[in-house]
This record gives structure tokens, sequence and C-alpha cells, in this order.
């Protein structure tokens, strides 16, 4: 059985998760480690107040909701995009099509083409035309010059099917470009995960364990709320559960 190219499974990151950075690019949620939406409640929850405590915090945190404009309002507002994740998704999409590119014009041998000037009556020329417009739009082709082509998951696409030496017009990789395509590679599926918070990731806590005064370390990530583990006593908090109030 064929084993998958480590570039091949680095673009399979970018190609199934592109659509969901997409997904995310309109919302306003700020993509913080550890997640600053509910760190507050989880720090709160390290130091057990007690229940007037919390109930006040969330009634302050009513209070704040009401206070925020309608986006509709005159006057300065938050960008409709997240300016960072924009941020990311620009340079990661230039650096596949440019990547594409190079690839294309090392390995990629050019279109057929048929000369003009004898016409559609020589039935042999008439064959030679087609398989040049056959061959011009295969779609194994890659072409820097149509539209359609010029976005992250179409490069992508393109050069996982040149790592995994799929047929096409082109000849095989060199060993020197296969390895640029996979650092390349490499480097766009970590953006892709830091922006969709797919890796494993530590944090270290500012504040002190409330218990031992040891050092709080928090780990999550992969799509897994946060838990925090003091390094000392080794009591762990996990993430309190979102409230709807």
């Amino acid at each position: 059985m064929a084993t998958t190219s480590a570039a091949a499974r680095h673009l399979d990151t970018v190609i199934t998760h592109w659509p969901d950075l997409y997904g995310i690019l309109g919302t306003r949620t700020p993509a913080t480690w550890p997640p600053a939406a509910r760190m507050s409640e989880f720090i709160t929850s390290l130091a057990e107040l007690d229940t007037a405590t919390a109930e006040a915090t969330r009634a302050r945190a009513r209070y704040l909701r009401t206070q925020e404009r309608d986006p509709g309002q005159i006057g300065a507002s938050d960008p409709p995009l997240r300016i960072a994740l924009l941020d990311v998704m620009h340079p990661l999409e230039s650096g596949l099509l440019r990547m594409a590119d190079a690839v294309a014009q090392a390995v990629q041998r050019p279109a057929y083409t048929a000369s003009t000037g004898r016409g559609w009556t020589d039935p042999i020329h008439r064959e030679m035309s087609m398989l040049a417009v056959r061959d011009a739009a295969d779609p194994q082709r890659w072409r820097p010059d149509l539209l359609r082509t010029r976005n992250a998951v179409a490069a992508a696409t393109w050069l996982r099917a040149r790592a995994e030496g799929h047929p096409g017009p082109v000849r095989p990789l060199p060993e020197e470009l296969r390895r640029h395509l996979t650092t390349v590679a490499r480097s766009a599926a970590a953006a892709v995960d830091r922006a969709l918070d797919l890796a494993d990731r530590t944090a270290q806590l500012v504040r002190p364990c409330p218990l031992c005064g040891g050092r709080i370390d928090v780990q999550g990530g992969g799509g897994v709320d946060p838990t925090a583990r003091c390094r000392r006593c080794g009591h762990t908090w996990a993430t309190p559960p979102a409230t709807t109030e």
C-alpha cells in the first residue's frame, strides 16, 4: 500500500480546513490563546469565589452586554472581518500560489501547439488541433493565468497531486524541489492549525495557584476546552461551561 507523503498530509490540512477559515472570517470572536472569551470565568473559578460574588460577576457581564452599541449606529465600529485572520490567510495563499507557479515552471511541459495556417480541411491537422486544445485544457495542468485556479485550495490540490506523483503533463519532482514543497506545505498547515486552534497548546497563567502559590499551566487546543493544572500541588481546574445569560 502506497504511503501518503509528508507534503501531501500537510496540504490535506490546508485543503480540508481552508473553508473553515472563511467560515470564521466574518465573526468577531478573537482567536487568542488561552481563549480570552472565557478565561475571566476560568480564573475566577481558581479563587473559588462564593455564590454572591459569582452572581455579581454575571450581573456585570449582563450589564456590559446591554451597553454594547448596535453595529448599525453611527460612529466607529469594529471591522466586519477579522483582520488578524486575513493577515494569516493572505500570505498563506500567496505562498501556495507562488509555490504552484514555481513547480509548474520547473516540471510542467508546455501545451502542444498546432499551426493554424492549413485550416480544418486537413483531417490530420484537425486532429492535431483538437489534441492541442485538449492538452491545454488538461485539468492536471497548472494555469497561472486562469482566475479560478488563483486560490489556496486550487494551488494546494495541484501541489498535492505533484507531491504524490499523479499523472499529468509533468515530470517527477526533483528531490530538492520536493523537499522545498514539503517545507512550504508544513508551514502552511501550521498556520491553519494556529488560526483554527487545531493543535494542542500549553500556556502559563500569570496568576499563581490559590492553594499553594505554584505555577499554573493551561492545556488545550485541538477543539478541546482548556484545563489548568498546578505544577506544585497538582490541583486541576476545568473550564466552566459557557453561560447563555
